[in-house]
């Protein structure tokens, strides 16, 4: 059994790696289904605006709402096991209480206990917690996430509950193609972006979660629950991306051409737009800021290849990226839609550290095989040539039969084996240049 689920696996990885490598990404079903204008009917009735923050309700399969268990055993076990960790390491606690606390004094989280509610385990839905900390981040290294997958057995999670809605992103191979058409290109994030869109107050229940000033003392336990939207519930891309359509509406007339770039170029919380010139750009970004701030939406870390707009933005009081590695590239890689950025040159290039520690294992797996493959994020399909040589090379399609059955994966030759390490020279010097910089006519799916 074990050795079934997994080669299942190791199909289920195969499978989305050539959907991604097509750059034709599937989208959830309900994206082509009848559902899609009743959930958008929904949103918009949902929907509300207040004191520069819109408040929406997450979008609930039909009677699916109260069938859903609180879930509340399982995140006690999970707390548990937290506790014991907190309690081996201060710090982590220490870091982990601190982001808590911060939710709290912006009012993102809010203490049931203390409101004094009748606390009903019904009508309800508790969800586990931890942490995830990133090294390579330059503002928030411990971010808290929700695991809203969980359930107990035979139990829904709240995940199977709330539909995804569909995608309202743009296309991600355009956004990148756009990127290098410009002569002055600029990006920043939303601050938080998810946290700044309130929660209805009929779904607050369904976020709680448990947790505790003092790991040692069992007496010191509080239910906590989120007043915003939730990263990484499966309705969050939706109810973001739909929320920011919404408001950017409210901007047709008054900024057109910033409102046009901004519906087209505004990929989940990250903002990637280009001019002609500076004058131009820093109009573009201070429209863009204004538009987003009436959303209590922050857009920080501006990052441009122009030292001229990068010291306009500065004056301005826009929170410019000025870390010290943000020109240093052997520090932390700058990164536009996971694409490695030289923001100095001007130049994408691939981040070739983790791949050459990790093709030193040379293992002859399939497993191995498809891990090498995630490692390469080539949406454009610059080096398409090189992989999709070394996936053909190396699986045999007879041998990713999709029936579960183990099979042996077909020796390497020394020649494939060359192969690779010549791809990751490749990818070391490979620094690619603007394209499409010089066009005189820009065609319009571009555009």
């Amino acid at each position: 059994m074990e050795i079934i689920v997994k080669e299942k696996s190791i199909s289920d990885q195969m499978r989305e790696f050539w959907e991604l490598e097509n750059l034709e990404i599937n989208v959830d079903s309900e994206n082509k289904d009848s559902t899609v204008e009743e959930i958008m009917r929904k949103f918009e009735e949902g929907i509300s605006y207040k004191d520069k923050r819109y408040k929406v309700k997450l979008p609930w399969k039909p009677e699916m709402k109260n069938a859903l268990h609180n879930n509340k055993e399982v995140a006690s076990r999970r707390f548990q096991n937290l506790q014991k960790s907190f309690i081996n390491d201060p710090v982590y606690f220490s870091e982990y209480s601190k982001v808590l606390e911060d939710y709290r004094k912006e009012n993102i989280i809010e203490s049931v206990t203390e409101k004094n509610e009748i606390l009903s385990e019904d009508n309800c839905f508790y969800l586990p917690h931890r942490a995830v900390i990133r090294e390579d981040k330059t503002t928030t290294r411990l971010r808290v996430v929700f695991d809203a997958s969980s359930h107990s057995k035979g139990q829904l999670s709240l995940n199977d509950c709330l539909h995804t809605g569909f995608n309202l992103l743009p296309d991600l191979f355009l956004l990148l193609i756009r990127f290098r058409i410009y002569s002055v290109v600029v990006t920043a994030d939303i601050k938080q972006a998810f946290l700044q869109i309130e929660i209805h107050e009929e779904d607050r229940n369904y976020t709680r979660f448990l947790w505790t000033a003092d790991p040692e003392n069992s007496n010191s336990g509080e239910i906590l629950r989120m007043t915003r939207v939730l990263f990484r519930v499966t309705s969050s891309p939706f109810l973001l991306n739909a929320t920011i359509k919404h408001h950017l509406k409210r901007y047709v007339d008054k900024f057109p051409h910033t409102h046009k770039l901004l519906e087209n170029n505004l990929y989940v919380d990250d903002v990637h737009i280009g001019e002609d010139n500076v004058d131009k750009a820093l109009i573009v970004c201070l429209e863009s800021y204004e538009i987003l701030k009436d959303a209590s939406m922050y857009l920080r870390k501006w990052r441009t290849n122009s030292p001229e707009l990068f010291h306009k933005l500065k004056e301005r009081n826009l929170e410019v990226d000025d870390s010290p590695d943000f020109y240093n590239q052997t520090l932390v890689s700058s990164k536009v839609l996971g694409v490695a950025w030289n923001p100095k040159e001007d130049y994408f290039y691939f981040d070739t550290q983790s791949l050459e520690k990790f093709l030193l294992k040379s293992k002859d797996t399939k497993r191995y095989i498809l891990q090498i493959a995630g490692r390469i994020f080539d949406p454009i399909g610059y080096i398409g040539p090189y992989t999709i040589h070394m996936d053909l090379t190396h699986i045999n399609s007879k041998e990713i039969a999709m029936n579960g059955v183990k099979r042996n994966l077909t020796a390497k030759s020394n020649h494939d084996q060359v192969t690779w390490i010549s791809l990751e020279c490749i990818l070391e010097f490979l620094h690619l240049d603007k394209i499409l910089k010089n066009l005189a006519y820009l065609p319009s799916f571009l555009s």
